[in-house]
């Protein structure tokens, strides 16, 4: 346990790198960036790996990967995506997983940053095949609309034609089920990421 608080405390440390980095900022060194980037990241899979059931360290790792997306360059986000970034969303926003539970608020942020960065970085196919999960969370509650919403918007809007083609009967289902079941406040997600689809 002490040696997990220990970690806790290197990733909560990372925050504190990027800002003096220059990374945030825009102030590293041609090159730098990138560097700092792998150094701040290659630890994060094995660390994810090791902490099974320490849903604390977790959220951590995913707020770290999150924060770098943000400021990262397309060439370094596109570098994490097969080897750190999938494998967190995978396990982060699948409701059909125990952790889920504590894990799905903070994997929702880490896709939303990721498909910002889609339009440039890329939409690769395994990044299409984990929509299922918003359709499955939407399909338990909808405590995670908003972020739903705006995930399903940037697939339509990313994904074009092919991802409607691919994942058509998934949309259809989904809009069926939140529309007219929602509050008004949330309905405006819901046009939103309708009118993408339309």
């Amino acid at each position: 346990m002490i040696e997990r608080v220990g970690e806790l405390a290197l990733v909560d440390g990372f925050d504190s790198l990027i800002a003096g980095s220059g990374v945030a900022n825009g102030s590293a060194a041609p090159g730098g960036a990138s560097a700092v980037i792998q150094a701040i990241v290659s630890p994060l899979p094995a660390l994810w790996e090791s902490s099974d059931e320490q849903n604390l360290l977790r959220k951590a790792v995913l707020s770290v990967v999150t924060k770098v997306i943000a400021v990262g360059s397309n060439d370094a986000v596109a570098a994490l995506m097969g080897s750190v970034i999938l494998p967190l969303l995978t396990v982060a926003t699948n409701p059909a997983r125990p952790e889920a539970i504590y894990l799905m608020e903070d994997g929702l942020e880490l896709w939303q940053a990721v498909l910002r960065r889609a339009p440039v970085v890329g939409f690769p196919a395994e990044l299409s095949a984990l929509f299922p999960n918003i359709a499955t969370t939407l399909e338990q509650d909808f405590d995670f609309l908003r972020p739903a919403m705006f995930i399903v918007e940037a697939y339509v809007l990313t994904g074009g034609a092919d991802f409607v083609h691919a994942h058509g009967a998934a949309l259809a289902a989904l809009f069926a089920r939140v529309a007219g079941n929602v509050k008004p406040k949330a309905a405006q997600y819901v046009a939103k990421a309708l009118e993408a689809v339309l």
